[in-house]
């Protein structure tokens, strides 16, 4: 049986592969709406799909998110 470390190391290597496959499509979910989801799962569009789990990665999505609510109020 495995250790309670190896299983979560386990599943941690399986979310974050996951969460690499949805980067292309990721920001869509801030399309319309009045929930705009940011974080460190979102990754940087100033530096690329490999960023993400980062400072940078959760300020630039929380910027994007909040550039949009001008843009659909007008």
């Amino acid at each position: 049986m495995a250790s309670a470390a190896a299983r979560t190391w386990g599943s941690r290597r399986t979310g974050d592969m996951a969460l690499r496959e949805r980067q292309s499509v990721i920001y869509d979910a801030n399309e319309g709406g009045r929930v705009k989801p940011a974080g460190s799962y979102f990754h940087s569009k100033q530096l690329g799909q490999d960023l993400i789990g980062s400072h940078e990665a959760a300020f630039s999505a929380g910027s994007q998110a909040a550039a949009e609510i001008p843009r659909e109020l007008s």
